[in-house]
């Protein structure tokens, strides 16, 4: 059995370190859509937080789809990324049904990372 673990929430949540311990813990691949979109954009560093335009999303969430993919042919994934709209969040849910289409018995989890705000505040800004 494959499967695919999408973590969703704002900026300072807690979304890469709860993807990295999972990564951890269980050996899959870790993917981000904002690491992603700085290597599209070739960045060196994704320090602050930069709200895509629609045209970047889809080539963000093109690679992502590639790549996770990929991935999936040997190993199970974990995504992170803001993914702010619900259009976003339907886009993303998109690449997932690219992938059960290709992977039969790939499952799918999706959680919305929330923390109090102050907590997030105070992690962007350190």
């Amino acid at each position: 059995m494959k499967y695919l673990i999408i973590l969703i929430g704002l900026p300072g949540s807690g979304k890469t370190t709860l993807a990295k311990k999972i990564v951890e813990r269980y050996g899959c691949d870790f993917f981000s859509s904002e690491i992603v979109g700085a290597q599209l954009d070739r960045y060196q560093s994704i320090k602050e937080d930069r709200d895509f335009s629609d045209a970047k999303q889809e080539e963000i969430y093109e690679k992502l789809s590639v790549d996770v993919s990929s991935s999936l042919q040997n190993n199970n994934a974990v995504v992170e990324g803001v993914f702010r709209s619900k259009s976003q969040r339907k886009k993303i849910d998109a690449v997932y049904s690219r992938m059960k289409e290709i992977y039969k018995d790939l499952t799918y989890f999706k959680f919305r990372i929330i923390c109090d705000t102050d907590d997030a505040t105070e992690r962007v800004n350190m």
